[in-house]
This record gives structure tokens, sequence and C-alpha cells, in this order.
């Protein structure tokens, strides 16, 4: 199995059993047309005829009623044309307005589709929006901006730079109440910032490791004593 069919299956999975008006047959029709795609004969692959085709396989599709779940699940879908950008942003926009983590996975999201093809101009006044977002601290510490991190990781120095002081402050929502797993997927923050050394400095680089570092090693330790009691109880139960 291809790397990209594998993806894509694991995307249908995750849409098993979400409601909404896209049901989980329509997903994984639409997901297996896009991972069967092949040029036309005789011509070589293009990104824009592949948008192209995407574009018209999704057009039966109504996604302004669907909640940021099967929004996620179907963002493969809605990525490469700007047509479909525009339509999945439509829907990102209505949700992106609530001011908890669901608020700002929708923003996280439509960061994705903003950035893809726009200057660095652009890109750094939409990261600055994202960031901005009241629910940020809160899916920081829920173990849901992994995604977010990773596309800051993927942007030019020039997109970054101009908002280099409200990255390093996403590491004040870091904090002991994260499981170790959450700070794990998180663990691109400390790669993004490594890359804004040279506007943060040395110094402050170094403490928002460390920081970081601290919190890894406690929830490290909590989860170690947790698995030490539970085999304890276990043999104490046996």
């Amino acid at each position: 199995m291809s790397r990209m069919k594998a993806f894509l299956l694991g995307c249908v999975w995750l849409l098993s059993g979400v409601a909404g008006a896209v049901t989980d047959q329509d997903i994984e029709t639409k997901f297996a047309a896009m991972a069967d795609y092949q040029p036309a004969a005789g011509e070589a692959y293009s990104e824009d005829a592949f948008a192209a085709y995407l574009k018209d396989l999704v057009a039966d599709l109504c996604i302004q009623d669907e909640e940021i779940d099967h929004l996620e699940a179907l963002t493969p879908l809605f990525l490469y044309h700007p047509d479909t950008r525009k339509r999945m942003l439509s829907r990102l926009d209505e949700l992106l307005k609530e001011k908890d983590v669901a608020g700002a996975r929708a923003a996280e999201m439509a960061l994705a589709l903003r950035v893809r093809g726009s200057s660095p101009e652009v890109m750094a006044d939409v990261v600055k929006e994202t960031l901005g977002h009241p629910g940020i601290g809160d899916s920081i510490r829920a173990g849901r901006a992994s995604d977010l991190f990773t596309i800051l990781r993927g942007l030019p120095p020039e997109a970054l730079e101009p908002n280099a002081e409200a990255i390093a402050l996403l590491g004040e929502h870091f904090d002991a109440t994260m499981s170790r797993r959450a700070l794990v997927i998180s663990s691109d923050f400390l790669v993004v910032v490594r890359g804004l050394e040279g506007v943060l400095g040395k110094q402050r680089v170094r403490e928002i490791h460390a920081h970081f570092n601290g919190l890894m090693a406690g929830a490290s330790s909590v989860e170690t004593k947790k698995t030490d009691m539970q085999d304890v109880n276990g043999v104490v139960n046996q």
C-alpha cells in the first residue's frame, strides 16, 4: 500500500461514526477516487490537473453544516484548489468565531489553507491573526495544537520572524497539567523557536527549551509512577 493510500485510509477511519450531511460512504468513495487518481494518458503528473480533478470530485459535498472533527478529516480533499479552499474557509470562518478549543482548531485549519500559495508577507499576517485566537492556549494544553506547530515549522522565516515574540509567548501555555503525550506531539514548537534564535536570542530560546524539557521530565515521572502503581495493584489483586 502506498503512503498516500495509507494516509487516506486513515482519514476515512477518522470519519467513522461522525454524523453530518456528508456520509461515511460519501467520504470513503471520495478518498478512494483521490488515491486512485492518474494523469491522462501520455501526460505527466501536474498539481494543477490534480487540483482540478479534486474540485470536480468534491463538487457534490455539502460541508456548510459540518463540525470541526469532520472538516479536519475532509481537508485533504479541499486543500489543493483555490475554489475548494474558499469553500472550506467559508465554514471555518464561522467556526473560528468560537473562543474555545474547537474555535482555535478551526483557526489553525484556516491557517493551513490561507498560507498555501501565499506570499511570505501574507503568511505573516495570517500567522499573527491565528496566534491571536483566544482559544489557542486551551488548544495547546489539550494537546490539540500539534498541527499548528507543524504548519509553522513549514513556513519561511519571513513569515515567522515578524511573529517571533507571539510565537515565543506560546510557550507560556505549556504547563504541568499537560500529559506527556500532549507535550511530545507539540515538540515541533521547539523546532520553530530554535529557528527564531536570531530574533529571540540564544538565552530566550534556552529558557523556553528548559521550561518545556522540565515539563516533559515531570510528566514522564508522573506517568512512570502511575504505571508502577498499576503494576503493584495488579500484583496485589492477583
